[in-house]
């Protein structure tokens, strides 16, 4: 059984340190949404509902509209919880029915126990990185870490390393260490001109017993 896991979707990373960092599960929201017209701002359907509640930046919302999933990154989110803003401009109006939508929470931090997420019952896994957008001065970094949990709990290695130079790179790295936990972590280098997006998955396929 392959399982995939959504790590970044186009988050724009905008730090000198590693950030590290993956996606939870699509989570359907029992609320609604709708733009006006096409814009990048999503608003809540029905006043007061606080359909945007805990909702941060990195998070991603879906709505399925005729059989087509659209997916858009939340860049800002209101003071009051009633709407967000996300990163390019998407027409989900319906009318006053708005549209469902289901999101995943964005888990991120700098620290040591940042970003780590359970691997180890998979083989044959698989990192894939993509960077979409890029204006900074250098490279847009990324690191790949693991570390193994059973027993006394050992310092984390760091497996691999790359440093992206221009938009439309990436690379799909296969990952023979066997360790309990990875994560994956991006940082700018040099100083920050405009948008720096970039996409991670992991794939996985469970251990045959």
């Amino acid at each position: 059984m392959s399982v995939n896991k959504l790590l970044f979707h186009n988050y724009d990373v905008a730090d000198t340190s590693y950030t590290y960092g993956y996606l939870s599960d699509p989570i359907n929201s029992p609320k609604f949404l709708k733009t006006t017209g096409s814009s990048t701002t999503v608003a809540e359907l029905n006043a007061t509902d606080d359909t945007f509640a805990g909702f941060g930046v990195g998070d991603i919302i879906e709505v399925r509209v005729d059989g087509t999933v659209t997916v858009r990154t939340v860049t800002s989110v209101a003071s009051i919880p009633d709407s967000v803003t996300v990163g390019s401009a998407v027409d989900w109006q319906n009318g006053t029915a708005g549209r469902a939508f289901s999101f995943r929470r964005f888990s991120s931090g700098t620290g040591a126990g940042a970003g780590w997420f359970r691997v180890g019952e998979f083989e044959e896994k698989v990192l894939e990185v993509y960077i979409s957008t890029f204006n900074v001065a250098t490279s847009i970094d990324v690191t790949l870490q693991g570390r193994i949990t059973a027993g006394p709990t050992l310092q984390p290695v760091t497996i691999w390393t790359k440093s992206y130079t221009a938009a439309a790179q990436g690379d799909a790295l296969p990952i023979s260490e066997d360790v309990d936990e990875l994560r994956v972590g991006f940082k700018l280098t040099g100083a920050d001109t405009g948008l720096n997006e970039v996409y991670a998955y992991f794939r996985g396929s469970l251990k045959r017993r």
